[in-house]
C-alpha cells in the first residue's frame, strides 16, 4: 500500500492496524474508524465507534469523499462489511480509489463486485505475494473514466 499512497491525500480506513500506521507515515490526512478499543491503533486518528443498524456500520460517519478507502473490517463476526452500502454515496467520491481487503472470501468478492456495479468502477486483483499475508487477496476499485487518483503498484 505504500506506494500508492502520498502527503495530504483524504483517506478513511474501516478497521485499524498495520495499514493506519503505513497512511500516519504517508503523511495522509487520515481517519481510521475501529469498533473494538482493544484493537485501536494508538493514534489520534482513530475513532472508537460501535457498530449500528443493518447490516451494521460504524456509528461515526465522516464527511467524504475520500482519496482512498481502504475497507477492513468490521469483522465478519460482527455483522461483515456490507455496511459499507449504506454510507458508500457519502464516502466514495467521483476519484476515489477504494481497496476492499480479503476478497479471497465470497463475501468480500461479492460485495466488491456491488461497489463495482455501484459506482461504475474498474477492478484490480492484489495477489498475496508474501507468506505473512496467508493467501489473502485483495481488490482496489477506481474510476473507469480515467486514471485514478492514487497510482497502485503489484
Amino acid at each position: 500500500m505504500k506506494g500508492i499512497l502520498r502527503p495530504g491525500l483524504r483517506t478513511l480506513e474501516c478497521g485499524s492496524g498495520l495499514s493506519t500506521k503505513i497512511f500516519i507515515e504517508a503523511q495522509c490526512d487520515h481517519i481510521a474508524l475501529e469498533d473494538d478499543p482493544r484493537y485501536a491503533f494508538n493514534d489520534p486518528c482513530v475513532i472508537v465507534a460501535p457498530l449500528e443498524g443493518k447490516p451494521p456500520w460504524y456509528a461515526v460517519h465522516p464527511r467524504g469523499p475520500f482519496d482512498v478507502v481502504l475497507i477492513d473490517g468490521p469483522a465478519a463476526a460482527k455483522g461483515g462489511r456490507w455496511g459499507i452500502m449504506r454510507v458508500a454515496e457519502k464516502i466514495i467520491g467521483p476519484n476515489s480509489v477504494v481497496i476492499l481487503d480479503d476478497t479471497q472470501r465470497a463475501e468480500e468478492k461479492s460485495l466488491a463486485m456491488e461497489l463495482q456495479k455501484a459506482f461504475g468502477l474498474s477492478a484490480k486483483e492484489l495477489l498475496p505475494k508474501h507468506p505473512l499475508d496467508a493467501g489473502r487477496h485483495a481488490l482496489i476499485l477506481f474510476s473507469s473514466r480515467g486514471e485514478p487518483i492514487v497510482r497502485y503498484e503489484d
